[in-house]
């Protein structure tokens, strides 16, 4: 592109005016960084269900923790404490080779009950373990 200059008369245009773009690229991003966090709180939420899968585990061979509507904890169908059951993982830490634990909660309580429950499995170094879930129905057909 050519410039007409009073001094100079003709002469090229070797640079790109990146002004108007990077102006461009900050509202963009102000725009997505408003909108971003709206967007997640629209979503609904109706946990824990998850499609059936291919793999089914015997029962046998999984230890259960369980916690129900009320936040009671289960161990293996007997109730217990956040403490008792830490006293149960540190046994089961002990035993070698480690059997899968499993964890079944009711889908209304409280997240952080599930997450004090998987931190007590973690403190043990227990890395065998999975969340149970609903089959959802609609997967199923």
């Amino acid at each position: 592109m050519k410039r007409f200059s009073q001094r100079q008369g003709y002469s090229s245009l070797a640079e790109l005016n990146v002004t108007p773009l990077l102006d461009l690229a900050f509202v963009m991003l102000i725009i997505f960084m408003i909108t971003a966090p709206a967007l997640e709180q629209l979503l609904p939420m109706t946990p824990p269900e998850m499609a059936p899968t291919s793999r089914a585990s015997e029962r046998e061979s999984i230890r259960l923790i369980e916690i129900d509507k009320q936040g009671q904890i289960f161990w293996e169908g007997q109730k217990t404490s956040l403490q008792e059951l830490q006293e149960f993982v540190a046994q089961e830490s002990a035993n070698l080779p480690q059997k899968p634990i499993g964890i079944r909660a009711d889908g209304a309580i409280a997240y952080q009950k599930v997450i004090d429950v998987i931190e007590i499995l973690e403190r043990h170094q227990i890395k065998r373990f999975g969340l149970w879930t609903r089959i959802r129905e609609e997967a199923s057909k």
